[in-house]
């Protein structure tokens, strides 16, 4: 995981911070390809990152998915956004449904309404700048 100062590089795209709702109101810079996924849940969003932590955080899904990059992060459902450099693998697992798997074990439905834009994005190849 990467870091940055919060006073100088706020102006990334690369980069978002994240605002956890606990009582000392912690901020946290993070590589937006280090998101696993965010899970919208209880009116707070759960953002899980690829060190194996999870920061909740009091935004609504809406914010992420207008700060986040869609070239790598994609709305698979009303709840998660997934982010496509941490997916295994796609699955079908009936006649019209299909579950993305995560580098983390965890399986995410995609909605039926959004499976053929899924399908579209998914086939993008995406560059990473560097």
């Amino acid at each position: 995981m990467q870091y940055r100062n919060i006073t100088t590089d706020t102006d990334s795209n690369d980069w978002i911070l994240l605002k956890a709702n606990n009582k000392q109101k912690t901020q946290r810079l993070v590589l937006n390809l280090d998101i696993l996924y965010v899970e919208y849940s209880n009116y707070d969003c759960h953002v899980f990152l690829s060190d194996n932590t999870e920061i909740v955080c009091p935004q609504p899904l809406r914010y992420f998915l207008q700060k986040l990059n869609s070239e790598w992060f994609f709305q698979a459902n009303n709840t998660f956004i997934v982010n496509k450099l941490h997916i295994v693998q796609v699955v079908k697992i009936a006649r019209r449904s299909y579950n993305i798997k995560m580098k983390n074990g965890v399986d995410i439905l995609i909605s039926t309404r959004r499976w053929k834009a899924f399908k579209e994005w998914y086939s993008q190849k995406s560059t990473l700048r560097g």
